[in-house]
């Protein structure tokens, strides 16, 4: 069975997390300088949003804040805020 519902953060870091992966696979086994350039020849073979993936793989190398507050946001949606206490 399929599942229908899915939270959209979690799956934009998932897909981002995958991104990285797959691109830090190609660049090694290519033996390419980083994932950026393997975005550029992946542009080559077929059209890809260059600029839009190398952000996404940048923020992810910066460990931006971003992609770990997306975590937060999830575990706060389930009803859980950690850390709350100290906001008040």
């Amino acid at each position: 069975m399929l599942l229908t519902d899915f939270d959209p953060a979690a799956a934009a870091v998932a897909a981002a997390t995958w991104l990285r992966a797959a691109a830090g696979l190609a660049a090694e086994q290519a033996r390419l300088a980083d994932k950026v350039t393997v975005i550029q020849f992946a542009d080559d073979i077929e059209a890809v949003p260059v600029q839009t993936l190398t952000t996404v793989l940048g923020m992810l190398d910066e460990n931006d804040p971003y992609t770990q507050d997306s975590g937060h946001g999830v575990i706060v949606d389930a009803g859980s805020a950690p850390g709350f206490d100290l906001v008040a």
